[in-house]
């Protein structure tokens, strides 16, 4: 395989793995904002605390899915790094630029760890 074939499969790789993180990170989101809602809905409709209860619960056990997605996305990430320097490609950037050290001293980043 020559090294622009080799370029261009890591790129292709490259933007299925950021897609792959943007989904996750979208699910995260979205099913985060809709826990979220169902507390205002349900004070709204003048529901008791029983209706809905085992939606939040599932609901709260899709997050910690997700989370878990999440980190193993990372995990490949990492995984794929390496792989991207042993096949002699370290010099190029697939992807955003400028990762994660500064994001993973942020307060909020500390707390998703815990989270996950």
């Amino acid at each position: 395989m020559d090294a622009e074939q080799t370029f261009i499969d890591a790129s292709k790789i490259a933007s299925c793995l950021l897609a792959s993180e943007d989904a996750i990170e979208e699910a995260l989101s979205s099913v985060a904002a809709m826990i979220t809602l169902m507390p205002q809905i349900k004070r709204s409709a003048s529901l008791t605390i029983f209706h809905g209860q085992e939606v939040i619960e599932t609901s709260q056990e899709l997050i910690e899915i997700l989370a878990s997605s999440r980190r193993k996305i990372a995990q490949l990430h990492r995984k794929l790094e390496l792989t991207q320097h042993q096949i002699g490609l370290q010099h190029f950037a697939f992807g955003p630029v400028g990762k994660p050290s500064a994001e993973e001293n942020h307060p909020a980043m500390r707390d998703i760890r815990q989270v996950a």
